[in-house]
């Protein structure tokens, strides 16, 4: 811990706090039964069920399902159709020619299912949506609301592959979800086991990789020897790193910065192991120490202010503690997260 100097950042008001993903199960379940009970020649009423489903109803649902504070205190909220449309509309042309469109908090899917709208079919489910799994990366750190991603993507798929004279056929049971390669759905990775931080670093990156090289960001990869391991989930790793890549990537691009690098790095103490992020972006500017992981605190005219937020209290829920330097040793800003060590 001595190699890295800190800065502390003053305790927010706000109480760590993770959604309970069992209260959103019910609404989840429906959609899978809404998924299974498909017909190409379906009524009105089950037609009104596929277009709400695709549309505002998981953002309906999490407001009915959670208190306002409980939203607020966790920073959680859905895009909604309406606002991922918006933000696609620029770029809608140019989806099927990205390599990646990755949501590092994907929630119940807007973003993902908005940008699936634009992307190729193949003719019938599976392919499809093994084809879709080549673009689409997205993390969240509840299960239930990746699993819902993933139905919703198949309605989705379900839908267009059915409109036209030629409807396919060979859609009719969950199994075909099951096979899905969709790179946000892996159920094992949601589990609490012992996780090789340093690998599932590097996994991350490489998921990115495309991602990264189109924006010419320099990747320094600095991790400590052996396999450090934490208790947790790769969900829970892959969100963190994803969320502050996520950052720094903005940051370039709000700055117009080049020559970028971002330096990712673990150190090892006998019962610790800290990960830093770092790059030669902007820095933390704007916005006052108290508020850097408070929901909502943005200085980009797009950002949800939620990035960091959504890290501190996974984080949290680790068992580990997070810190911020305004302006680290690339001249950016640096990203600072400790976490236990476990042997068993």
């Amino acid at each position: 811990m001595t190699k890295l100097r800190q800065e502390p950042i003053p305790e927010t008001n706000l109480a760590p706090l993770s959604l309970d993903p069992k209260l959103f199960e019910p609404y989840l379940g429906g959609l899978q039964q809404l998924f299974s009970q498909f017909k190409p020649t379906a009524d009105a009423a089950r037609a009104a069920s596929f277009t709400a489903a695709l549309d505002g109803q998981p953002s309906l649902e999490l407001r009915k399902l959670y208190t306002l504070h409980d939203l607020r205190q966790t920073g959680t909220y859905f895009t909604g159709s309406e606002l991922s449309t918006r933000i696609l509309a620029s770029v809608a042309a140019e989806i099927p020619l990205f390599e990646r469109i990755i949501d590092p908090s994907c929630g119940a899917g807007d973003l993902l299912v908005g940008a699936a709208r634009h992307l190729p079919l193949k003719s019938s489910l599976l392919p499809t949506l093994n084809l879709w799994g080549q673009y689409l990366v997205g993390f969240d750190i509840n299960p239930s609301f990746v699993a819902t991603t993933r139905v919703r993507l198949a309605l989705l798929a379900m839908q267009r592959l059915n409109t036209g004279s030629s409807p396919a056929r060979s859609i009719n049971t969950l199994g075909v979800l099951s096979q899905a390669t969709l790179s946000l759905i892996d159920h094992d990775k949601r589990r609490a086991i012992r996780v090789d931080l340093n690998r599932t670093i590097e996994q991350t990156l490489k998921t990115f990789s495309p991602f990264l090289k189109g924006r010419d960001i320099e990747i320094e990869l600095e991790l400590a020897d052996g396999r450090p391991l934490v208790k947790g989930s790769e969900a829970a790793i892959e969100s963190i790193v994803a969320n502050l890549i996520n950052n720094s990537v903005a940051a370039f691009e709000a700055a117009g910065t080049n020559k970028r690098r971002l330096k990712v790095q673990t150190i090892t103490s006998p019962d610790d192991v800290l990960l830093a992020i770092s790059d030669n972006g902007p820095g933390i500017v704007g916005v006052q120490d108290k508020d850097i992981w408070s929901p909502g605190i943005t200085t980009r005219p797009h950002g949800t202010g939620l990035g960091l937020t959504i890290v501190r209290d996974t984080v949290t829920d680790l068992g580990g503690s997070v810190d911020a330097k305004r302006k680290g040793e690339l001249g950016g800003a640096s990203i600072f997260i400790q976490l236990p060590l476990t042997s068993r």
